[in-house]
Formats: structure tokens, sequence, C-alpha cells
């Protein structure tokens, strides 16, 4: 099985700590998935392209091809991060080492016990890293561009642009319980895209409590995560209202995504989907 921190997968819904490299990877983290849409019983296969510089610039690439219509439709997104400060889960999980390693024969060297005092972290504790973190730390925010292959939603007003400009506030995830066999994370990120034609803003947030499970079986872990997904969508106004301006609402629906290894059950937007990782 891959190392705990390899298990928090790169993209929008999980943690990934980036690459090493300056220039981009274009192909070492691409992963490809094959996912059934119960509502509409259409199988897909999805692509998903992940790359970060030690610069924070972050290039994301999703691709989705319905096997049943023949339909592309694809997401680009380039943005650059900047973090008020290293996030703290690489804190916590490098303390947590350095203790496994403080009560094995031999223990810590002058280096690592230093080390070890310089992070302060109780990694067995409840939230190890403390309320600050967890409050005012671990946020980044990163201003870029998006392009999405799709066409206007459903009932949206004015010309619609493919690319749009994008601000992205994220909060890195908290270690709220951290143990050799279970991690309770929770995480938070939000989106405001501007449609440069029709003036129109979108704004999207997502929350997210994350539990894994190592070694449920000898090669089985299992993943849980639940949250809210929300959306500012407009509301059907009436000439009198309409004449003040376009108003909004927030959509909220609920989202679940259990996993074992490769394979995994989601409910998002009010939909189910099973989908294998090839």
């Amino acid at each position: 099985m891959p190392r705990k921190e390899e298990q928090y997968s790169s993209g929008s819904e999980e943690y990934d700590a980036g690459s090493d490299d300056e220039d981009y990877d274009l192909f070492g983290s691409m992963k490809t998935s094959v996912c059934w849409d119960a509502h509409d019983k259409q199988l897909s296969v999805n692509v998903r392209q992940y790359a970060e510089s030690t610069h924070k610039v972050e290039l994301k690439y999703k691709g989705h091809l319905n096997t049943s219509t023949g339909g592309y439709h694809f997401l680009g997104v380039l943005r650059k991060h900047f973090l008020t400060n290293t996030p703290s889960i690489q804190s916590v999980f490098q303390a947590a080492r350095l203790q496994a390693a403080a009560a094995r024969p031999g223990g810590l060297n002058a280096e690592q016990a230093a080390e070890l005092r310089e992070l302060d972290i109780d990694a067995d504790r409840l939230l190890p890293a403390g309320l600050r973190p967890l409050v005012l730390r671990d946020w980044s925010v990163a201003p870029g561009v998006t392009y999405d292959s799709a066409g206007p939603a459903p009932g949206a007003a004015g010309p619609h642009s493919h690319l749009k400009y994008a601000l992205f506030v994220r909060k890195a995830p908290q270690v709220l319980l951290h143990s050799p066999r279970t991690d309770l994370l929770l995480s938070a990120k939000a989106s405001t895209e501007l449609c440069p034609k029709s003036k129109q803003v979108t704004t999207r947030a997502h929350l997210r409590l994350k539990l894994f499970k190592y070694a449920v079986t000898s090669k089985q872990d299992l993943r849980v995560c639940v949250g809210l997904d929300m959306e500012t969508v407009p509301l059907t106004t009436g000439s009198t209202a309409a004449a003040a301006g376009p108003r909004k609402s927030w959509a909220q629906s609920p989202y679940i995504k259990i996993s074992e290894n490769n394979t995994s059950v989601k409910l998002q937007q009010g939909r189910w989907s099973f989908m294998y990782e090839l």
C-alpha cells in the first residue's frame, strides 16, 4: 500500500503537497478512472492531470468522455498559490514520524530531537497542531483563470465565455485526529468566477470532513468523506425585481464519498455514481 501521505490525492477534493520539480511534470500525475452514472445510466472515462511548480503555479486539467453519446467535456485551471505558511498537516506528519522513531531502540539523534522540540506538536492528541492553524493559519489564495468547454448553464442570461477569471481560497486540511491506523481531517475551499462577456459572477464553496482508516484488511484501506457543496444560482424574478438587478440564492447539496482502495461510490449534486481508478 502507498505511504499515508500519498493517500491524500490531488485535485479539488484532497490535499496535495505539490511537486518538487521546477517544471511541470505533465505526465507523472495523470489519473484515469471509469465512472458509472446511476442517474443517467451511462458509463464515462475520466482523466485528471495535475502539476505544480516550486513557485506554486498550478496547472490542472479534468476531462470527461461519455462512452454512450461520444461527448467530451473538459475543464482547465491555471492559478498561482499564495500561502500564509507551510501547511500544518506537514508538521503533524513529521512530528508523528519523529515520535515513532523516538519510541524505537536507539531513539533520535541530536538533530532529530531538536527538530521535534522545535515542532512542539504532540501528534497523538486531539487537534495536534492546536487551535491557531484551525482558525488563523493554513490559508491559500490563488488568482487564476479557468477554461470550461461546456456551453452556458440552462437559464443563463447574456453572452457566454469559455474562459473566466477566477479567485480561489483554500483552507489546507486540518488534522483533527491522527494515529497509525486513523486520520480525521477537515478542509474547506471557495472560488469566485467572473465571465468577461456577461459580467456574471459565480461563487462556490465546499466543506469536507474526511476519515481515513488504514489497513482495514491486509490489502485494503477505507476512506469516508462527507460534506456540503454550495453555489450561487440566479433567482427567477418578475419584471419589478428584474429592474432592481439580478438576484441570486445559495443552492446547497450534500456530498458523500466512500472509497476502498481504487473503488468508490459518490453522491454529489443529488446524483449517485460508482468509480474505479485505473
